[in-house]
């Protein structure tokens, strides 16, 4: 499974585009997170970049 890292300001969403793939990032709360395209599901999963972080980020782990 690919997956790709931004990083970008508060609340921004982006798609992007790869040669196969078509890529939509969410950046919460200015934090890098991942987001990962389940294909057989066609549902969307984003994990917060594994650094330290606070606890209430624990949370916010699933975007919809």
């Amino acid at each position: 499974m690919k997956y790709l890292r931004i990083y970008e300001n508060n609340g921004s969403c982006k798609s992007v585009k790869t040669p196969q793939r078509l890529y939509k990032v969410f950046i919460l709360h200015g934090r890098c997170v991942e987001l990962m395209k389940n294909f057989i599901s066609l549902t969307y999963s984003a994990v917060v970049d594994q650094r330290p972080r606070s606890p209430d980020l624990l949370s916010s782990r699933r975007i919809k």
